[in-house]
């Protein structure tokens, strides 16, 4: 296991962030609403689990909303929790808790 962490890309054309590792893939799904970057779903298969690679997706859509201009809702429940915990990191950008508790 490799102590650096492979790179995150925004798969546009399927509506999430991942990573591919020779261990397997996770990713982020979204949905763009308008200027709204919807967190839907998160999944990192468990041979890829223990590394912080659902934090480095959160983190690489923090990064897109905030040099798009963007919203976040963090609908999906790992994404919340992140942002929630990592207040500093949310703070870079307009989060919509309330419409993310509704969804």
């Amino acid at each position: 296991m490799s102590d650096q962490h492979p790179s995150v890309v925004n798969e546009t054309a399927e509506h999430r962030f991942a990573i591919h590792d020779p261990d397997g893939e996770a990713f982020i799904e979204y949905r763009l609403n308008n200027k709204r970057l919807v967190l839907v779903h998160t999944e990192v298969p468990p041979e890829l689990g223990g590394r912080g690679l659902a934090a480095d997706l959160v983190l690489a859509a923090v990064d897109h909303a905030e040099a798009n201009g963007l919203t976040i809702v963090p609908v999906c429940p790992m994404a919340r929790g992140w942002l929630v915990r990592h207040a500093d990191v949310a703070a870079r950008v307009t989060v919509d808790w309330a419409q993310a508790a509704d969804d």
